[in-house]
């Protein structure tokens, strides 16, 4: 429906939107009816570098960067969330052959450092928080703060105490090694 050639851009923007108060600046309503194969991706972003970075130049490329901020002081008694990314996925039925992702993630080739999922959150908060799906108050976090000190903790929401049944459980289909710089301390409830 629109097609725009910016190839001969080197500088500037090919679509700058600049926006106060608005709702819902880009909205894609996709309604799907086909039957047949399909490949029904919604938005589709390719970027294939082919040139060779110059000596002592230096070339970042990202595919998208989302930046949002709550910058103002907020009333008392104000509600405010603040999420850069917000994804829900769903199957209403799962005849056939079907599979689910919330997040694919696939990173090939070679290079000094690679992660695949890279988090850096101030140290006195978790890095990653898994939830039960029946009761959000039950979850598993990950946090590493200062030093790379990391604490793998679970959380029963309804603890009472000696009755908490937020087990951890590592099932490995092969050998755990536990390779320690310092002691090995094993700590459970006094009397156990």
């Amino acid at each position: 429906a629109i097609h725009i050639s910016g190839t001969d851009l080197t500088t500037g923007r090919g679509i700058f939107m600049d926006t106060a108060d608005a709702e819902k600046e880009i909205v894609i309503d996709k309604d799907y009816g086909r039957t047949g194969s399909h490949d029904g991706t919604i938005i589709k972003i390719s970027s294939d570098k082919s040139s060779q970075t110059g000596d002592g130049n230096t070339y970042s490329q990202v595919g998208i960067t989302s930046s949002i901020s709550d910058a103002n002081q907020n009333h008392a008694n104000a509600t405010n969330t603040v999420k850069n990314l917000y994804l829900t996925s769903n199957m209403g039925y799962a005849d056939g052959t079907t599979s689910m992702y919330g997040i694919h993630n696939v990173v090939t080739g070679d290079a000094d450092d690679v992660a695949g999922f890279y988090s850096n959150v101030n140290n006195e908060y978790v890095d990653i928080k898994l939830v039960s799906s029946a009761d959000t108050g039950d979850y598993c976090s990950i946090a590493t703060g200062a030093n790379g000190s990391t604490v793998i903790r679970t959380n029963d929401d309804d603890n009472s105490g000696d009755d908490a049944v937020a087990h951890f459980e590592i099932a490995a289909d092969g050998d755990i090694t536990l390779d320690a710089s310092g002691q090995i301390k094993l700590e459970p409830l006094a009397g156990n």
